[in-house]
Protein backbone atom coordinates (compact mmCIF):
# COMPACT_ATOMS: atom_id res chain seq x y z
CA UNK A 1 0.00 0.00 0.00
CA UNK A 2 1.39 3.52 -1.36
CA UNK A 3 -0.97 5.77 1.11
CA UNK A 4 -3.08 7.03 -1.49
CA UNK A 5 -6.54 6.82 -1.71
CA UNK A 6 -8.89 5.14 -4.86
CA UNK A 7 -8.79 7.43 -7.76
CA UNK A 8 -12.49 7.52 -7.37
CA UNK A 9 -14.44 9.42 -5.01
CA UNK A 10 -16.07 13.33 -4.96
CA UNK A 11 -14.40 16.03 -7.17
CA UNK A 12 -15.21 19.48 -6.90
CA UNK A 13 -16.38 20.49 -10.50
CA UNK A 14 -16.78 23.89 -9.77
CA UNK A 15 -12.84 24.52 -8.88
CA UNK A 16 -13.05 25.83 -12.70
CA UNK A 17 -15.59 27.59 -14.73
CA UNK A 18 -17.11 25.77 -17.33
CA UNK A 19 -17.58 29.26 -19.43
CA UNK A 20 -15.51 31.96 -19.58
CA UNK A 21 -18.42 34.32 -19.14
CA UNK A 22 -18.27 32.97 -15.67
CA UNK A 23 -14.78 33.89 -14.56
CA UNK A 24 -16.20 36.57 -12.16
CA UNK A 25 -17.95 33.93 -9.74
CA UNK A 26 -15.07 31.67 -10.21
CA UNK A 27 -13.15 31.05 -6.98
CA UNK A 28 -10.11 30.66 -9.16
CA UNK A 29 -9.83 33.18 -11.45
CA UNK A 30 -7.73 35.65 -11.54
CA UNK A 31 -8.79 39.43 -10.40
CA UNK A 32 -7.08 42.64 -11.34
CA UNK A 33 -5.57 44.38 -7.93
CA UNK A 34 -5.46 47.68 -7.42
CA UNK A 35 -1.46 48.72 -6.79
CA UNK A 36 -1.09 51.99 -5.26
CA UNK A 37 2.18 54.08 -5.60
CA UNK A 38 3.63 55.57 -2.79
CA UNK A 39 5.32 58.68 -2.43
CA UNK A 40 8.75 57.22 -2.58
CA UNK A 41 8.33 54.61 -5.34
CA UNK A 42 7.08 58.18 -7.72
CA UNK A 43 10.41 59.57 -6.61
CA UNK A 44 12.31 56.37 -7.22
CA UNK A 45 10.78 56.27 -10.52
CA UNK A 46 11.71 59.76 -11.60
CA UNK A 47 15.13 59.66 -9.95
CA UNK A 48 15.62 56.46 -11.90
CA UNK A 49 14.04 58.19 -15.43
CA UNK A 50 16.65 61.34 -15.14
CA UNK A 51 19.87 58.63 -14.24
CA UNK A 52 19.32 57.04 -17.47
CA UNK A 53 19.07 60.62 -19.01
CA UNK A 54 21.63 61.44 -17.82
CA UNK A 55 23.71 58.70 -18.76
CA UNK A 56 21.86 59.08 -22.21
CA UNK A 57 23.89 62.33 -22.28
CA UNK A 58 27.31 61.43 -21.14
CA UNK A 59 27.47 58.42 -23.62
CA UNK A 60 26.62 61.02 -26.59
CA UNK A 61 29.44 62.79 -25.50
CA UNK A 62 31.72 60.04 -25.77
CA UNK A 63 34.53 59.08 -28.08
CA UNK A 64 33.78 55.34 -28.49
CA UNK A 65 35.48 52.28 -30.04
CA UNK A 66 33.82 50.24 -32.28
CA UNK A 67 33.33 47.42 -29.82
CA UNK A 68 31.89 49.78 -27.16
CA UNK A 69 29.80 51.44 -29.60
CA UNK A 70 28.32 48.28 -30.22
CA UNK A 71 27.89 47.30 -26.30
CA UNK A 72 26.52 50.96 -26.26
CA UNK A 73 23.76 50.61 -28.42
CA UNK A 74 22.26 47.74 -27.03
CA UNK A 75 22.31 49.42 -23.87
CA UNK A 76 20.41 52.59 -25.55
CA UNK A 77 17.78 50.11 -26.90
CA UNK A 78 17.38 48.46 -23.21
CA UNK A 79 17.31 52.17 -21.52
CA UNK A 80 15.31 53.29 -23.98
CA UNK A 81 12.33 50.18 -23.15
CA UNK A 82 12.98 51.20 -19.77
CA UNK A 83 12.30 54.77 -20.17
CA UNK A 84 8.70 54.01 -21.96
CA UNK A 85 7.96 51.28 -18.69
CA UNK A 86 8.65 54.20 -16.43
CA UNK A 87 6.49 56.48 -18.76
CA UNK A 88 3.51 54.37 -18.60
CA UNK A 89 3.90 53.92 -15.18
CA UNK A 90 3.64 57.46 -14.04
CA UNK A 91 1.04 58.31 -17.05
CA UNK A 92 -0.68 55.08 -14.97
CA UNK A 93 -0.23 56.86 -12.06
CA UNK A 94 -1.44 60.14 -12.82
CA UNK A 95 -4.67 59.51 -14.26
CA UNK A 96 -5.83 57.77 -11.39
Amino acid sequence: MNGLGPASGNFNTDAVPALSYDAENSRVAARPTKTYMTAQSLIGLIEEMMDLKVQQYAESQMKLTPDLASILREKRETDKRRLEQIRTELVRFLQT
